[in-house]
Formats: C-alpha cells, structure tokens, sequence
C-alpha cells in the first residue's frame, strides 16, 4: 500500500503530466502553422543563400520548436547508441545567469528530462525557481543545505543514469539551437566515445576564438557586436566537424555515456567536494577504462564563467582542484594531457574556422549598410611590415564588397602584382599613377583618403584643397624620422608629415607609434586592431627543430644587420654544428656574409615571398630581430602564428604581443653584449620550448587580418 507520501507525489506526476498534455495540445496548431511558414521560407531562399534569410529563418524554427521543446523527445530519429537525454543544473545563488540559463533551455529544447539541483541557494535564487517550476515542467531537487558542487551533481546524475546519456550544464550557460542534437551525434559516431563537449566563448582549450588572453590566462571571449550565441552556434553547425579527440572535456557543459559511468563510477565527493578538478578526474579514469573523449566542434554553448563564486574565488578553488588532481593522479599525468591540448591540430583548425566564421557575420553586420569607399595612397615599394599592413587589410574591404583602391607609382605597380600574386590578393586592387593630375581624377570617386608614408603626405595635401569635403587619415606605419640623418632633406620631410591640419585624423597599430607621435609633434593618434594573415602563416609541426632564423637587411642600418650575423656565427661556434641557423632577407653573395659564408650550419637563402617566410618559419624553433626598434614586429608576429618563439627588441611596439619569459624574449638590442644576450636568449627559450611554443601560437590566434580591417573600417565610419 502506497504511503500518503508516495500517493502525493504521484497524484503530482499526474498533474504535472495532464498540465503538460493540455498546454502542448493548444499550442500545436499554431506551431504547425508557423513551422509550415519556416519550410515555405526555406523553399524560397534555398538556392539564393542569404545570410539575413538565414539567421531569421534558423530563430523561427527555434522559436515554433521550442514551445513543445520540454517534452519532445528530440532524439526520436536516431537509430541507435545515445537517444534519450538529461540535463542536469546545479544551482548554487546567481539568480540572473540562473534565469538565463534556463531561459535557453526551455528556449531550445532538446532533452527528455531536465533536473534542476538548488544547493542552498539564497531566498531570491529559490524563489526564482519555484515560480519557473509552476511555470514549465521540470525536475527540481532542493537540498536541505548546500552540500557542495560535486555531491549535487552525483545527485542529479544518479537520477538520470536510466537515460543514454546525461548533460551536466553549468547554471552560468547559455545553450544554442540544435546543441544537444549535436552532442548526441557526436557520441553516436561511436560507441567507445564516453564524453562529449562543445566549444565555447570561455573553456580553456575548446574556447573559440582565443584560448588565452594578452595576460596569458584563459580567455573569456565576448561575443561580437552584432553576434548572438546563436549566430555562432549557426555558423558551426554549417561547416564539417572533424570532432578532436582530447585527453580531458573541459566540465562547463559535460556530456556522459551513462553506460560508461555504470562501469567508472561517479564523480570522486572526495577528492573534489567543491568541484575544480572532478571533471578531469572523470575523464582520466574513462580513458584509463578505455573510452574516448571528443569534442563537438559544430557546437556552441556560451559560458559566463562561474557567477555562483566570483573570478577570485574561482581561481583559488581552481588551485585547489589542481592539487587534489596531481594528487590522485600525479602530475605527470595532467602534464601530457594539456600538451596534447596545446598541440591538438584539429582543435587549433576548429578555433580558426570559429574565427573567420565569426569575422564574416560580423563583417556582414558592418558593412551592409551605405559603405564607405576608401583610397590608399602608398608610394612604396613592396615588402616591409608596414605595406603588407596596408595591402592585406585594403584587400580584406575588398573581399566585403567595398570599393577600396591602392594607390602606387606607376613604376612599382608591376613589382606590387609579382610580389603579392601568390597572396590571393586581388590584382585589380593596385592603381598606378605618375603625378598629382592623375592622382585628382582617380580620387574623385573615393569618400576617403589614406596617407600612408611620409612621402605620400605632399599629394593628401594637394587633394584636400581640391576635395575638401572628403575625409582624410594618416595610418602612421613607423615614426620615419628615425629613417633617415638629423638635419637632412628626408628627415624634415618626415618630421613635417605630422604638421597636416585637423582635417586629417591619426590612426596607428601600437601605442609607441602613438606616444611618441604626441610627444614629438603634439598630434592625437589613434589605435586600430594590427592584422596577421593566417591563411599563409600557420602553425608548423610541433617537437624540437634545433633550428634558428633571423632577417638580414644590410641596406637598413637600423635593423643591426651586423650584429645580426654575427649572433648566427656566435650560435654556430657554441652549438658546434648542432644548431641550423638560417639568414634570409639580403642576396647570399652581398659582402655581410663573407665572414659566415663557409660556417657549417648557417644557411643563407636570399630573399623569399611571403608565403616562402611561412614555409620558413614552420621549419624553426626560434626567431631573432636584434633590430634597434621595432615599430610592431611584423616579422616576429609572423613567427609566432607558425609557432616559433621570437626574440624582440625592448624598444619600440613589440611590447603590444611580446610577453618576457612567456611568449618570447625581449632584449635591450642597443647595447654592446647584445650578440651575447641574445645567444644567452636562445638557450632560455630552448629550455623551456614548448611552453613558449605554446604561449606564442595563443598570442598570433588573437590577431587576424579581419579584426584588422574591421577594426579600421569601423574608425573611417565613426570619423
């Protein structure tokens, strides 16, 4: 006989069933007429991609689904492995992100079960979900005191152990249209695969589009300006997962093989009562039982981050649970799995096809309306840092439909489409002219004009008394005064570049180009996103090359092309041969070689493409610029992206990526022992490789010639 108890709970199910039934029956009819809208919307534009269209019609199928979301079982259609699902949320105070979170849930549907676990959460947080538990069906489970993250978790787990699998979803988490469908089908690859999660803005290694931050700490990606979750969930879920198998999920939203927990066990309340750490525990002993890790590279879930505790509480329970884990585990064991994370080709493709994902709906939102057209004025030769800038970035405009010109002489057009023809730059892009009549007619047409160098400035001039009512910049490449000799024709001519009127706004890639632009001429300048073209250089294979490459530029005295040799003879003799060391950027037979030419291990190769200098610097450990100053450090940027470590001058604008110790080494190359130091750099960096390989590949993923040209675009829309 049931006890008054168990009758009450179940005269509740009952209830809570029929309340269910008559809510879905009266919205069915309207559900079927909006979904039959979607598919006649989806008939119209199939064959004509629009991305409006698109995004519009992906929110009005995830509206009309969502309204029977919670009690459709969503993987009905699968044939075999995971089919049904729970989702489990400890709740723990943070009432917002609480609200949120199952805002998204209710939202998107997906699951056939949903528990709800409170901790002891305070009055407003339970009140929260006692009035979300009249409104919507789930499960909600109160204990009596805050036991702490893990033990509500194995509570929430053990009550969902008779489904296929189980979601462990942090309460600070946002889901996305189609996630947990994804996840399913992740697992149903295989049946080894025991844990599954997605990307996101903020989880250490599967967070898109950078893993860490200027400080080196895990990043918390912000979603774009006129992005949502689901717009990047969108435009995953349209390209191929490769799915990356990784040694640990990060626990933010954890999916489990219920099957696989029925042999492992659950989450160890012991070693981890508060969480930090019980989730890489699970997944070291499901690798150790043999079962495999992946992660859904076609899905997006967004993560706040930890509101329940606060970024300083966090990390030192994250101390914490790092302890316990090496522990239990030693920590050799936690080592190798975050190698094998840092190393993952597969998830660093995966962040780079989120990146340029993101770019292009950003793009789109930026440039759908009234564009600007834009001419570069660059009487320059090409190669050099500060020319690739301006290609690569008015390429980009290009690329987004806007009209967009570079201006170069007529005699270096020939040389700017040999030069940049492996590129995929776009030939039609560079506009040769002999003088300023030419220059006035070709212009007419653009809303802005763009100095580049300071020879360029005479013909702005000129066309801002022609064209007043145009707008005009100055993209400060280097502070070119410092090209040439006190005193001579060519400094003043630099120096008097920076004298143009109010008309004409200053922007620049570095805050050295910025202070000392200020502090010498009195004139604000701007800073804009500096661009890295990761189409060309990518990361090369990982492990010791015992390899080391440097720029060699006899013609710029600035650049310390002597000390710069020498450093290569200085390595050799120390080295004894065991060391390559590869000089490029003058022709071999110049006279600044004749003291290595015949030194076993140094290589001279002339002048490369840049698609040449990527091939290069994938096949080296260390890159050295031992250059007086760098205005940013084009070239060591470069090397980073292909996974170098790069030894930087101390003066100047590396200091905007470069990190002493972390990412590269950063030297005073003004000094006499720099050839010394800078050998002494070498062996640093050398000694702890990987972890410098590691910092710089996370440094080059926060750059990209996307952010670059919208970035500018933005500052030529805004003045």
């Amino acid at each position: 006989m049931l006890s008054r108890k168990d009758t009450e709970e179940l005269l509740s199910s009952f209830s809570f069933l029929i309340s269910c039934m008559e809510r879905l029956e009266q919205r069915m009819g309207s559900v079927e007429k909006r979904l039959r809208s979607v598919e006649s919307d989806h008939d119209r534009i199939r064959n004509s991609l629009n991305l409006d269209e698109l995004v519009r019609l992906s929110r009005d199928a995830r509206e009309a689904l969502a309204t029977v979301g919670a009690v459709r079982p969503a993987a009905s259609a699968q044939p075999s492995g995971v089919r049904s699902a729970a989702v489990v949320v400890p709740v723990f105070n943070a009432p917002a992100e609480t609200a949120a979170c199952l805002a998204a849930l209710f939202e998107n549907g997906g699951y056939d079960e949903l528990i709800v676990i409170d901790d002891g959460s305070d009055a407003e947080t339970k009140d929260l979900l006692a009035r979300e538990h009249r409104r919507r069906p789930f499960r909600l489970i109160t204990n009596p005191q805050n036991l702490g993250y893990t033990k509500s978790v194995n509570i929430g787990v053990r009550a969902a152990l008779h489904h296929d699998a189980v979601v462990i979803l942090n309460s600070d988490t946002v889901t996305t249209f189609g996630w947990l469908d994804n996840l399913k089908r992740a697992f149903n690859r295989s049946e080894s695969i025991g844990i599954v999660g997605p990307l996101s803005n903020a989880a250490s290694y599967q967070s898109i589009p950078a893993v860490r931050n200027e400080s080196g700490d895990f990043a918390t990606n912000l979603i774009p300006d006129g992005l949502t979750a689901d717009d990047i969930a969108l435009a995953l879920r349209n390209r191929e997962p490769s799915y990356p198998h990784v040694p640990v999920i990060n626990g933010f939203c954890f999916a489990l093989r219920t099957s696989m927990l029925k042999r492992i066990g659950l989450f160890d309340e012991d070693a981890f009562p508060v969480g930090y750490g019980e989730e890489n525990d699970l997944c070291l002993r499901a690798t150790a039982a043999g079962f495999q890790l992946v992660v859904a590279d076609d899905t997006y879930v967004y993560h706040s981050k930890s509101a329940s505790f606060g970024s300083e509480r966090r990390r030192e329970l994250a101390r914490a649970g790092r302890q316990a884990l090496e522990r239990k585990h030693g920590p050799e064991t936690m080592q190798r799995a975050v190698g094998d994370l840092e190393q993952s080709l597969p998830l660093i493709d995966a962040r780079s096809d989120a990146a340029r994902l993101m770019a292009e709906g950003m793009a789109h939102a930026l440039f759908a309306d009234a564009p600007l057209s834009v001419a570069y004025i660059l009487p320059a030769r090409p190669g050099g840092g500060g020319v690739h800038s301006i290609v690569q970035e008015a390429n980009y405009l290009h690329e987004r439909g806007i009209k967009v010109a570079v201006f170069v002489p007529e005699r270096e057009q020939a040389a700017f489409l040999s030069y940049y023809a492996a590129d995929g730059i776009a030939p039609g892009l560079f506009v040769a002219y002999r003088a300023l009549p030419m220059v006035r007619d070709l212009v007419a047409g653009f809303d802005a004009v763009v100095a580049t160098v300071y020879r360029s400035v005479s013909l702005v001039r000129d066309l801002i008394e022609i064209f007043p009512d145009k707008r005009y910049f100055y993209y400060v490449q280097d502070y070119e005064p410092y090209f040439h000799a006190e005193g001579t024709p060519e400094f003043r001519e630099a120096a008097e570049s920076y004298d143009l009127g109010d008309k004409v706004r200053f922007f620049a890639k570095t805050r050295w180009l910025r202070d000392i632009v200020f502090e010498k001429h009195g004139r604000n300048v701007d800073i804009v996103l500096p661009s890295l073209d990761h189409s060309i250089f990518t990361p090369g294979p990982a492990g010791r090359k015992n390899h080391v490459a440097a720029m060699v530029r006899p013609s710029t005295p600035r650049r310390n092309p002597e000390q710069t040799v020498a450093l290569a003879a200085a390595l050799a003799a120390k080295h004894g041969g065991k060391l390559k060391v590869t000089l490029f950027g003058e022709d071999p037979s110049h006279a600044i070689f004749d003291a290595v030419r015949d030194i076993p291990g140094i290589e001279l190769i002339g002048r490369l493409t840049r698609p040449e200098v990527a091939g290069l610097m994938q096949s080296i450990d260390v890159f050295a610029d031992l250059s007086q100053y760098q205005a940013f450090g084009r070239a060591s940027l470069e090397a980073m992206a292909c996974g170098a470590t790069a030894i930087v001058p101390k003066r100047g604008g590396s200091g905007e990526y470069a990190v002493a110790g972390w990412n590269a080494e950063i030297l005073d190359t003004e000094v006499a022992t720099v050839v010394e130091d800078a050998a002494a750099a070498v062996d640093r960096i050398y000694a702890g490789l990987d972890n410098y390989r590691q910092a710089a590949l996370a440094t080059a993923a926060r750059y990209s010639v996307a952010d670059a040209g919208r970035s500018i675009y933005k500052f030529f829309r805004a003045n």
